[in-house]
């Protein structure tokens, strides 16, 4: 299908999955919200050139209104940019990526509010590592017209890049001031931000160690090794998906020894 001519009435595969499911689900009298996301861990290298310049603005948010009228059963953009002042996946990025960021949603909101779509939230997927989540300048955001707040709370660990055994989507921090969900919840809470504005990215997924060594299971404490080679994993080195721990490392019929 010409990427041109589709619309939400013809389209098909994924798009038109969304669309029966949001109408099935308002004929059962209930109401599916829908969200697209733009960007992502491999696809953020375009936002800090984008969000630069005026024109460059103003033409990215004049897209993202084309979708919405494109296709209205959305009600909310996700903004995943990875990250800002950072080079994520090797992307460009520099110190004035917050204040470009601020300007950059700002540009949207104004334009989503121009065309009638004042009901679209805007929505940012950020890190729950609060030393680079803070180059994305909240309170400047919020003022900008951001809703809401999809937190990347997992990868804490993972191999080989983790210095030391650990969790990779706990909620509480094993030290003070650690990774995790409540640490990251606190400073955006300090920071002013509204708690039922707050998404909590949680992994349902593994991240594998090898040649490991604990020390305490509780809180978790141990060594591993990164090394070069492969470990365990269901598709990719060192991640698990989460049918695959169900039935290959999940003893069902003995629950009290998993």
């Amino acid at each position: 299908m010409d990427p041109k001519t589709v619309t939400q009435s013809n389209a098909k595969g994924l798009l038109g999955a969304l669309r029966d499911m949001q109408a099935k689900a308002k004929a059962a009298g209930h109401t599916l919200a829908l969200s697209m996301s733009i960007g992502g861990w491999s696809m953020s290298n375009g936002f800090h050139e984008t969000a630069a310049s005026d024109s460059s603005r103003k033409i990215f948010a004049k897209g993202v209104v084309k979708l919405f009228k494109q296709f209205p059963m959305f009600s909310e953009v996700d903004i995943d940019w990875e990250y800002p002042n950072n080079e994520g996946a090797g992307n460009p990025f520099g110190p004035e990526d917050g204040a470009n960021y601020a300007l950059l949603i700002a540009e949207l909101r104004k334009q989503l509010d121009s065309a009638g779509l004042s009901n679209v939230k805007i929505s940012i997927a950020a890190s729950a590592v609060t030393t680079i989540f803070d180059y994305a300048k909240v309170k400047d955001l919020m003022a900008a017209g951001l809703y809401g707040i999809n937190l990347m709370t997992y990868d804490f660990f993972g191999t080989p890049w983790a210095e030391t055994l650990g969790h990779h989507t706990n909620r509480k921090a094993l030290e003070e001031g650690g990774w995790a969900v409540e640490t990251i919840v606190d400073h955006l809470l300090a920071e002013g931000f509204s708690a039922d504005r707050i998404n909590i990215g949680y992994a349902g997924y593994t991240r594998n160690a090898r040649q490991v060594e604990i020390e305490s299971l509780s809180p978790l404490k141990g060594s591993y090794n990164p090394g070069s080679g492969p470990t365990t994993g269901s598709f990719e080195s060192g991640t698990s998906e989460w049918y695959d721990v169900i039935y290959s490392y999940l003893d069902l019929e003995k629950p009290e020894r998993p």
